[in-house]
């Protein structure tokens, strides 16, 4: 019984761009296969007559452009005609009693999910303070803040959940009493939706190291021209003077300044500060 294939009409227009061709083995292919071959190009006429038991066989293409639009679709249909569509009504396909038949294939573009951290401050912190790590997810989305883990949620530590919103920022504190003290972390944000999962990372390392001081040794030496003094006070504590001289050995961080102060006996006082350096 003849018949007329028609269609692949295109209904949407804003995601999907699209090819139908022969399976014809064109190029030195072999017809009929299922496999697209480099030299398989004939396009699929838009509407064409068959012969009783004749079969076509074609592919289709799809292409997303760039920019496609997220979940974006587009429909092709494939529409069989009994007669051309011209002849008396005699119940052709049987299962619907029509003298038409058709199918459609519907491709969606799903863009992947995604999450950039956009930055952290400050990297470090310390007793009291927070770090605020601000990300923005490419598509409304839950998502999950754990301190640890491999970026498969569950894994960490949680310290925080809800949900975004596409190419809305989302700023997240991060306390340092969510973080193990003296070390560095391994922050993950991640982003579950409908189309899947995605994440991305950042360091934030917690210092509860008090700083080091350094001390040095150091010998005051000097003079006094008056010999009514008979002590030095230096930072408090008080050095003899013999014959007008001193000598004494003390600990001074580097930086720091002393003070050495001599009082005669009218009362009269004197004061000399001096840097300490590193030599």
């Amino acid at each position: 019984m003849p018949g007329t294939k028609t269609g692949n009409r295109r209904q949407d227009t804003e995601c999907l761009q699209r090819g139908k061709f022969l399976d014809n083995g064109a190029g030195g292919g072999t017809a009929g296969d299922g496999v697209h071959q480099p030299g398989e190009n004939d396009l699929l006429p838009l509407s064409n007559s068959l012969s009783p038991g004749e079969t076509v066989h074609f592919f289709l293409k799809v292409t997303v452009p760039a920019g496609a639009t997220d979940h974006g679709a587009s429909t092709n249909t494939l529409t069989v005609k009994n007669q051309d569509g011209s002849g008396a009504q005699d119940n052709w396909p049987a299962a619907n009693g029509r003298d038409s038949q058709s199918d459609q294939t519907t491709t969606t573009c799903v863009v992947a999910p995604g999450v950039t951290v956009d930055s952290v401050i400050p990297a470090v912190v310390s007793t009291g303070a927070a770090a605020v790590v601000s990300w923005t997810a490419n598509k409304d989305a839950d998502y999950f803040i754990e301190v640890g883990g491999s970026g498969v949620k569950g894994s960490g530590v949680l310290l925080t959940s809800g949900t975004c919103q596409a190419g809305v920022q989302v700023q997240t504190p991060v306390s340092e009493t969510d973080l193990p003290d003296n070390a560095k972390s391994t922050v993950f944000v991640i982003i579950e939706s409908p189309d899947g999962a995605a994440f991305a990372s950042c360091e934030i390392t917690d210092d509860q190291t008090p700083p080091a001081i350094e001390l040095r040794r150091i010998t005051v030496a000097g003079s006094v021209s008056d010999p009514t003094v008979t002590e030095v006070v230096v930072n408090g504590q008080a050095y003899p003077v013999t014959d007008g001289t001193y000598s004494f050995a003390i600990e001074a961080p580097v930086g720091s300044e002393i003070a050495i102060e001599a009082t005669n006996a009218h009362g009269f006082k004197a004061v000399r500060t001096i840097r300490v350096t590193r030599q």
